[in-house]
């Protein structure tokens, strides 16, 4: 897979070791655990970082102060955490949560943006696409939401459209093949499999990688 796949991985593992270390007690005093770049340097890591996050900064929030208390050698207090398509997530009870938040205010964009991704994270993708649908026609229309919106176009075979709303985002095709991979091939959804390296590869056609992914899953998605 494409190295940022490999991120992926490191991500979810990094999480589950870290889970492990807090459950045996060994935190700091506000619960957490220490992180430092360790071995790689913090030229290196900050490299990286910038990489994904120029500047430090994502979304609305700015980071340049962790890059500086990083930079002086200082380490970090960090929980664990998993993103909605990573697994192991109890959601069963967290739609609830956001439903309410609509009876109080139907046009909540942000609850759909939610609802969107736990019904993504269960494989409903046409409800997925009517949540993100609703967040998008609501002036909810930052990264996160296009991201979203994007998995759901792509899961539901409308590929132009979620390659086109997601161009431009740093994160859009490392997600995407992510999705084709993770969770469409691994689960024996060839045709999304296709669907989603398809994607990727009219964001960048020179990638090799998905471009290969692409053959093979549409392969698999014939029967052969």
């Amino acid at each position: 897979m494409h190295a940022t796949n490999r991120t992926e991985w490191n991500k979810s593992f990094i999480s589950l070791i870290s889970a492990k270390e807090m459950r045996a007690g060994k935190t700091l005093p506000h619960g957490g655990l220490t992180y430092v770049p360790g071995d790689v340097g913090f030229e290196a890591f900050d490299r990286l970082v910038q990489n994904y996050y120029p500047g430090w900064v994502f979304h609305d929030g700015n980071f340049g102060g962790l890059r500086e208390q990083m930079r002086r050698g200082e380490g970090l207090e960090v929980g664990p955490g998993a993103e909605y398509f990573e697994g192991g997530v109890a959601v069963d009870h967290v739609d609830v949560v956001y439903e309410r938040f609509q009876g109080v205010d139907p046009g909540h964009a942000q609850a759909q943006t939610r609802l969107a991704q736990i019904d993504l994270s269960r494989g409903d993708y046409a409800r997925a696409l009517d949540h993100a649908d609703a967040a998008w026609a609501a002036g909810h229309q930052d990264a996160r939401t296009r991201l979203t919106l994007g998995d759901a176009l792509v899961a539901e075979g409308r590929v132009d459209e979620g390659a086109e709303i997601v161009r431009g985002l740093p994160r859009a095709e490392a997600r995407l093949e992510t999705w084709g991979y993770y969770r469409h091939t691994l689960n024996g959804e060839y045709r999304r499999a296709a669907d989603a390296f398809r994607a990727v590869v009219l964001l960048n056609p020179d990638n090799e990688g998905a471009a290969r992914y692409l053959q093979q899953a549409e392969e698999r998605a014939r029967g052969y």
